[in-house]
């Protein structure tokens, strides 16, 4: 398995296995890349960013920076919603498999309003996260 798709089974398994996220999202709105055309305001989308191999020893050491972020109608959800993020992601060991969990970090901070036709003014919060892996 390749870091790029352990890695995104391990986020959303841990995004999508806190109730305390779900709640704010009232459901399991969680999508890799982008959400689906009929999803309901708020969700939370993530993607790969940029992925190396370090290739410091003999071992694979991979480097993932995943952009993370809340999706809402209104700006204090979508902050509630990023730091419902933050407190899961920043400086949590991520069980990934085929692989060891060195450290995911919060990086760089990521806000922007967004005129979508199928969602209407939607606030962007979320964050850059460096996972770093070895094996």
């Amino acid at each position: 398995m390749t870091a790029y798709n352990a890695v995104n089974q391990a986020l959303f398994a841990r995004l999508s296995a806190d109730s305390t996220l779900t709640g704010l999202l009232g459901g399991t709105a969680i999508y890799l890349d982008n959400a689906p055309d009929n999803a309901a305001l708020p969700f939370v989308v993530f993607s790969h960013h940029s992925g190396v191999e370090l290739s410091l020893s003999r071992h694979r050491d991979p480097d993932e920076l995943l952009y993370v972020r809340a999706m809402a109608a209104a700006p204090g959800l979508a902050g509630s919603i990023d730091a419902r993020l933050e407190t899961l992601l920043h400086f949590q060991p991520l069980t990934v498999a085929g692989f060891t969990n060195i450290w995911l970090a919060r990086e760089q901070d990521i806000s922007l309003v967004e005129e979508d036709p199928a969602f209407g003014k939607t606030w962007n919060v979320g964050a850059l996260y460096r996972s770093r892996l070895s094996t």
